[in-house]
């Protein structure tokens, strides 16, 4: 079984942009990709790669990222604007969960692409997501994962198990940081339709490595609010919980 691995990426305040990135890869490139990583961080004296540590060390980022292009990992983001989300937010009853942590949409959707495709290229396979452990979002995504697999019902043949693990102990989560990261500093040109890479990020494109990056945008977030929001409006009793269709 194929397994994803993703972390998040958000500027602070409400007025940049939330990015959620990752890698996708079997049991084998996982395995062959850890002892490198490892070593890079002993040669760096680094206890984890955390993106929003490496401001200065645009050279240290590139070594990491060549680890991801030569384990042969499928990477992949997801952009929103902040001021966008939190517009369909306000006053739709997607608030409720998503609202105390706005990117866990970003999450789903990314969960839901990923699945698509597999259902797309015909395959009989499943992904698995792995998700940095994150005490904010534990619960919501604890409970929201067996719903959001019912209500997107093309989907779910090919969405296996989702579960949380700490990015210190899991490497390839490390490796979805290095991705998500580097996609935030350049989503204000993706969201204007620019497609600047540079540095890392350019180096992953050219090896094939940087298979999509998305953006979520007004209209997408529109369709989504509209569509929850109808449904819960006709059949939706008042404790339940909103997940989103996506599929």
């Amino acid at each position: 079984m194929l397994a994803a691995y993703l972390d998040e990426s958000y500027d602070s305040g409400n007025s940049g942009f939330y990015v959620v990135g990752g890698v996708l890869g079997d049991g084998w490139l996982v395995l062959r990709s850890c002892d490198r990583w490892r070593t890079l961080l002993a040669k760096h004296g680094l206890i984890k790669f955390k993106a929003a540590a490496m401001g200065r060390r645009p050279n240290v980022v590139t070594e990491f990222a060549e680890v991801i292009r030569d384990a042969g990992f499928f990477a992949f983001a997801l952009i929103a604007k902040q001021e966008e989300v939190l517009k369909h937010l306000n006053g739709s009853v997607l608030a409720r969960q998503y609202q105390q942590s706005p990117y866990m949409l970003l999450y789903q959707f990314s969960f839901i692409r990923l699945a698509m495709k597999f259902r797309q290229l015909g395959s009989t396979e499943s992904v698995s997501f792995v998700c940095d452990e994150n005490a904010r979002y534990l619960p919501i995504m604890a409970r929201s994962y067996p719903e959001l697999q019912s209500r997107n019902r093309q989907s779910e043949p090919y969405m296996g198990s989702c579960s949380m693990e700490k990015d210190e102990a899991c490497v390839p989560l490390q490796m979805a940081d290095l991705i998500a990261g580097e996609i935030r500093k350049k989503a204000p040109t993706w969201t204007q339709g620019n497609l600047e890479f540079g540095g890392s990020l350019q180096l992953l494109l050219e090896a094939g490595t940087l298979g999509w990056v998305s953006v979520l945008d007004d209209r997408t977030l529109a369709s989504i609010r509209q569509l929850v929001d109808v449904r819960y409006a006709q059949s939706g009793p008042p404790n339940a919980e909103p997940i989103a269709d996506l599929s």
